[in-house]
Formats: structure tokens, sequence, C-alpha cells
């Protein structure tokens, strides 16, 4: 079942700060039927500046953890 809407808290850890963030979101994108790996995007809604930019290095900063490649490759 998807919701137009729906309410979230969490917490990100950002520059050694830990941050709540309220916000609503909303699904932008539905797994596809028989996927491998089904995916869901959201989008935020309401979010404050403080929470939008902790967000956003929160994310930033999982990417280059995944893209990182070792030293010595």
């Amino acid at each position: 079942m998807f919701y137009d809407e729906i309410r979230v808290v969490f917490r990100v850890h950002v520059a050694e700060q830990e941050v709540l963030i309220e916000a609503r979101a909303r699904p932008v994108r539905k797994p596809e039927p028989g996927a491998t790996d089904p995916t869901l995007g959201v989008a935020f809604v309401g979010l404050g500046d403080l929470e939008r930019l902790a967000l956003h290095a929160y994310v930033n900063a999982a990417l280059v953890r995944e893209l990182e490649m070792p030293l010595y490759a």
C-alpha cells in the first residue's frame, strides 16, 4: 500500500553532530513489479534549511564512502 505522503522522523550524524530530521515524505518512484532489487524513491517535503543541509551532507558523505577506492587498488 502506498500513501500520498507520510511523516518521517530520523537522525543523521553530520560533522560530529546528531541532527533530528522531521519531515513529510512522498514516493516519487515505486518499485517495479518483479524487480530483483526493488527500490523506492522519496521526496522530502517541508524540510527546514538546517535539515536540508544535514540531509544533503549525509547523503554526499555516504556516496563518497561507497565510491571511495582503496589507495593501492
